[in-house]
């Protein structure tokens, strides 16, 4: 009997042991952590990297080189949700509308625009605005014309691209950002629909020196 007792004692005393180790994680196999990819930001992360580039466009203008006339920009990916969610403009053309005249200002770029900010990749555009007569600026639209195959993910609603300027040679500060939530998947505009207008009025208006 006694010897009954005691291993039913001892029986007990396992059965608490394994009980308090499954509910630490000691023995069920894994830490209860979830694995995550480093490279790869978090919804906090990117909505605050959002905002610090946003901060940033309020004063981007003001730096630019006024009066140079080089309406120049330099487009990197700066929030990259996905390893494969590089954003690729096949052109690129630039429309100036002006009060003096009928016809817009037109300059048009084919290529230099894959982006992607994990293989380095930056997209360039460049244009002589001196043909416009100053204050001749009403809008400036930059229509940008997206791959029609490898473009932009299916699943991007997130990226961000900072666009800077370079009317002084080099990169300069940023002039603005372009989302894939705002500007891009926000608006409707996909592989499908390609033609993607950003606005650049008060940066052409700058480097023009009106």
């Amino acid at each position: 009997m006694k010897r009954f007792r005691f291993l039913a004692v001892l029986l007990l005393a396992c059965l608490l042991t394994i009980s308090c180790s499954d509910d630490n994680g000691g023995s069920s196999g894994g830490s209860g952590v979830a694995d995550t990819d480093p490279n790869l930001k978090t919804a906090p992360q990117q909505e605050a990297a959002q905002e610090t580039e946003q901060a940033a466009t309020a004063e981007a203008t003001s730096t630019a080189a006024t009066g140079s006339n080089n309406f120049c920009l330099i487009f990197k990916q700066t929030v990259q949700p996905c390893a494969s969610c590089g954003i690729w403009f096949d052109s690129a053309e630039l429309q100036v509308q002006s009060p003096s005249s009928n016809k817009p200002y037109k300059k048009y770029q084919r290529g230099n625009l894959l982006i992607k900010q994990s293989s380095g990749k930056v997209g360039r555009f460049q244009a002589d605005l001196s043909p416009i007569p100053r204050g001749g600026i009403s809008r400036a639209t930059l229509y940008m014309k997206l791959n029609t195959h490898e473009g932009i993910a299916n699943s991007d609603n997130s990226s961000v691209i900072t666009v800077y300027d370079c009317s002084s040679g080099s990169q300069g500060a940023v002039v603005r950002t372009i989302t894939a939530a705002q500007d891009i998947k926000g608006k409707g505009y996909s592989k499908a629909n390609p033609n993607v207008p950003i606005d650049f009025t008060a940066y052409a208006k700058q480097v023009r020196g009106q």
